[in-house]
């Protein structure tokens, strides 16, 4: 699923470090296909490094459009969780 794979470099990027210890640390939580968007959570060395968002902490959000055969995501954190 492309919006899945998206969304986890989305979020890497959004948090500025990439996806740390591989796409395995960042968890699709739920996925809502009517609105295009895709709920994240941070599992091993990304949990430790953004506790924020591992294991209970606040959830990431993605978005996803098609254009054309390809999926473009988004993902805006919160200012307030980053450090």
């Amino acid at each position: 699923f492309r919006a899945g794979w998206g969304a986890k470099e989305a979020a890497g990027k959004a948090l500025g470090r990439g996806v740390l210890g591989g796409p395995r640390n960042i968890i699709v939580e739920s996925i809502d296909q009517s609105a295009r968007s895709l709920k994240l959570s941070l599992r091993g060395v990304m949990s430790e490094t953004f506790p924020e968002y591992g294991v209970g902490g606040a959830s990431i959000t993605a978005h996803w459009r098609p254009l054309r055969n390809q999926v473009i995501v988004l993902c805006i954190l919160p200012l307030e969780t980053l450090s």
